[in-house]
């Protein structure tokens, strides 16, 4: 007797769900995939940099985060080493918010801490340095993988294609690859705390508890708070704007519905945990907290080169966050009806990164050549765009148009990378330095520290490698310098005691010309 193959509509109906969820489980399975597989390459591409021989700045906040066996730091928010005098570290303040500082010190400090530091090579100390600053980035570049595969479940798939095309461009440009290992507050750290922040606003709104989603925005507006001034103003700067643009919306379409029912309980959580956090960062260090304020007024204003000068110095760096930024303007613009309609934590987002690279861009300042502030504007930028744009079904003909250009960003700063490698050069503080170069300094400098036998005016990069040795930080002035020798803080003031005085008398190093290169 023939096998009945005929079906009833509710049976067939049934089926055709199962093999539509069916074909939904492999396409969200191929694409963690794919996204998985990105994340790989994406450190990949590091690991050719992760020797690079420290430069400038980087040494001091090696010294920070990985532990010497030697050097020791006070309980008194001093974590700027300037010298060391007769086995003694010299600190002063770094003038930022103490918590990121601590977290290095007291968190991150303990688990670096090798066995016979002196004992190992240059390439190995490296290695140790650039290690907690990476670990950081990738914990950050795990919340940005668990916003983008949150989106999976609802996503379409043009808009997810974009996605993926952003995060290969967003983490692989020469200014992201060199700060997620540089020895740095911008880099490792700035993109742990942020991109922890942007994925606990994005889940407030997917959790369905009430007392979880106010826990959740308390918590990121305290993370912020608890780090760089900028931050936390930036992302309040941020909820403004977003809060701004609804209301001004409401404004111009002229609907009846009632402004009370606008996001207020959102904004107001997270600026409860801003104030909390900036509170908690003020009573751990005020001193250092309030003087945090003063160098952001100092380098906002910074005149030292024109706005031209420092865009042509910038340029080369954050041209794929300029081409990120102005497809953020065409995702807002059409997605906005999306972000009305309860999308608020991902606006949020998006004016938060607006907010952080507008400040940034405004400015003058140029630091040591290495814009790696800008990293975390790229990392929160991509968090939004994870958040937001796979729920938008995009045309193919637009998708196709934005997949083509993030594509040959992607392939222009692969191939600035090669070339970096290729011709060893520095990527971090004051790039594009001959890395062979450097060792050879270096290593002159030892030599002539062991020679003279007396403390050197040397980098922050040597009191790092060779912490049995005495030096005082080059970048100090001839005044400050001499309060080193005589076993002070090289600041005038700041918080914490002196120390007691070592060689008050022996200036005579001073007069060394040569002891003032490095």
């Amino acid at each position: 007797m023939p096998h009945n193959t005929d079906m009833t509509g509710p049976e067939r109906t049934v089926l055709s769900s199962q093999s539509g969820q069916g074909t939904d489980n492999v396409a969200r399975r191929g694409a963690i995939l794919v996204l998985l597989v990105l994340f790989a390459g994406v450190l990949l591409v590091r690991w050719p940099f992760i020797s690079n021989i420290l430069v400038g700045e980087e040494g001091y906040f090696a010294v920070l985060s990985v532990h010497d066996g030697l050097t020791e730091f006070p309980h008194t928010g001093q974590y700027h080493l300037f010298g060391r005098i007769d086995g003694k570290p010299i600190f002063a303040a770094p003038e930022h918010p103490a918590p990121p500082f601590l977290f290095l010190v007291r968190v991150l400090r303990p688990v670096f801490r090798p066995a016979h530091f002196d004992q190992l090579t240059l390439e190995s100390k490296t290695r140790w340095a650039r290690a907690p600053y990476l670990l950081c980035f990738c914990c950050g570049l795990l919340s940005l993988a668990v916003i983008t595969i949150n989106g999976l479940s609802q996503a379409h798939r043009t808009g997810y294609v974009i996605v993926l095309c952003a995060l290969g461009l967003g983490l692989v440009n020469p200014l992201v690859v060199g700060s997620s290992i540089q020895p740095q507050l911008d880099g490792g750290i700035g993109v742990l705390f942020m991109t922890l922040t942007a994925a606990l606003i994005h889940f407030s709104d997917r959790n369905g508890r009430p007392g979880l989603m106010m826990l959740t925005l308390i918590g990121a507006g305290l993370i912020t708070g608890l780090g760089k001034n900028e931050w936390g103003l930036a992302l309040l700067g941020g909820l403004l704007l977003a809060m701004g643009l609804l209301l001004m919306d409401r404004l111009i379409t002229r609907t009846d519905r009632p402004l009370s029912d606008l996001p207020w309980k959102h904004f107001s959580l997270i600026v409860l945990g801003l104030l909390v956090g900036n509170l908690l960062s003020w009573l751990v260090d005020p001193w250092n907290y309030v003087h945090g304020l003063a160098v952001m007024k100092r380098y906002g204003g910074s005149s030292i080169m024109t706005h031209a000068q420092v865009w042509n110095l910038r340029l080369p760096w954050i041209w794929p966050l300029l081409l990120l930024l102005t497809l953020t303007i065409i995702i807002i613009v059409r997605g906005w009806p999306a972000l009305l309609r309860g999308r608020f934590t991902s606006l949020v987002l998006f004016t938060w990164a607006l907010c952080l690279s507008g400040g940034f861009l405004l400015s003058r300042w140029s630091g040591d050549g290495f814009p790696r502030y800008f990293c975390p504007v790229i990392m929160v930028l991509l968090c939004a765009w994870s958040s937001f744009l796979p729920h938008i079904r995009w045309r193919w003909p637009t998708t196709l148009a934005m997949v083509l250009i993030l594509a040959v960003g992607m392939t222009l700063a692969g191939l600035s990378l090669v070339q970096t490698w290729r011709e060893q050069r520095t990527l971090g503080s004051t790039p594009g330095l001959s890395l062979r170069k450097q060792e050879h300094i270096l290593a002159r400098t030892l030599e002539r520290s062991i020679l003279k036998n007396r403390p050197i005016r040397a980098d922050f990069t040597f009191g790092y490698y060779y912490p049995e040795r005495e030096f005082v930080a080059r970048s100090l002035s001839p005044e400050q310098a001499k309060r080193v020798l005589s076993g002070q803080s090289p600041i005038l003031v700041g918080p914490g005691k002196k120390f007691s005085k070592f060689r008050a008398n022996d200036t005579s190093y001073l007069e060394d010309k040569h002891d003032f290169l490095y």
